[in-house]
Order: C-alpha cells, then structure tokens, then sequence
C-alpha cells in the first residue's frame, strides 16, 4: 500500500498555511485520483467493449436516468455537448441507444438504451463498482460519506450560474486567462 507520508504533495501541503496553495495541491490531487481512475478502464473496459471513457459514462448514465438528452447528459456528467454528442454518435452506430422524437418537442430527442446498451450496462455496472470499492477500501464509511459531500460541494460550486443562466467558474477561468 502507498505511504501517504511520502507524498510530496501532501508532504508539501503540510509545510505552509497558504490556502491557494493547498487549494492547488488539492486541485493536483482529485486531478492525479483521475489519471488512476482512468488508466485502467482504458487498458481493460475500454478495449473489451470499444468503448471511450465518456462513452462508456454515457451509456452509463442513460442506464441511470432512463430516457435523457443529449444536453441532459452534457450537464449531467459535466462535460460538453460536443464530447456528449461524439459519444452518442459512436453508441448509436454500435447500436446500444436509440433516439426519439418527443412528441410534445419535436426539437427535443430523448435517447435510451436499445436492449443491447441495457445489457452491457448491466455487464459493466459490476466492474464500476468494484473499482470504486477498492479505491475506498482505506476509507472508514463516515469517511466516504464526508468526501462525497465535499466533492459535491466543489461540483456545485463549478456547476453555478449567474443570473443569466452563465456558468461563473466558466467565465471567471476565461478571465483569468487574459
């Protein structure tokens, strides 16, 4: 098992009281915790179904919230629509989800899983969970919980608009660039 005490990011955190630089350190480590989370699926999941990681939450999601949009799912797993829309081009050619037109919206198309998509959630769900299980094994529940909350924290705060419906950490990481 690894040596918290020998991370020289934690280590580093623990010699200052500046909270911008335990910010990013902190940053620097949720961004690390997935490059781990993502390495394998790519090497094992990824290859075996032919599908990308985003691909892969996609047809996860669907399986999770039945029918949704395209949209739905951009906002959902917080990325764009592009990214949403390259996954469900490629799920749709593989024949694991479907669109249909809202009869109610006719500019609205709410995608499902086919029963081939249904039975490769299923088939995968397993994994997910093991992974996710092992990545908290070190962690007491009261533990996981915490970290689930604060986590949540963050991706409401990231997730936040502006009287406009504007993402603000949108706009406020374009300005900081100029």
């Amino acid at each position: 098992m690894f040596d918290t005490m020998e991370d020289p990011i934690l280590m580093a955190s623990a010699d200052t009281e500046d909270p911008a630089r335990i910010a990013e350190e902190t940053l620097f480590l949720v961004l690390e915790l997935s490059n781990l989370f993502t390495a394998p699926y790519s090497e094992h999941l990824g290859i075996r179904h032919d599908l990308t990681l985003n691909e892969h939450r996609t047809l996860l999601m669907i399986s999770e919230l039945g029918e949704v949009t395209a949209g739905e799912l951009a906002n959902t797993i917080g990325v764009s629509i592009m990214t949403i829309n390259r996954a469900v081009t490629k799920l749709k050619k593989q024949g694991r989800i479907v669109a249909r037109e809202d009869e109610a919206n006719r500019r609205r198309r709410p995608l499902r899983l086919t029963q081939a998509g249904m039975e490769l959630a299923e088939e995968m769900r397993p994994e997910s969970r093991r992974v996710a299980s092992f990545a908290m094994s070190e962690l007491e529940l009261d533990e996981v919980m915490a970290l689930r909350r604060h986590l949540q924290k963050m991706v409401a705060t990231l997730r936040s608009t502006d009287k406009n419906g504007e993402n603000i950490f949108r706009q406020f990481a374009l300005k900081s660039r100029m």
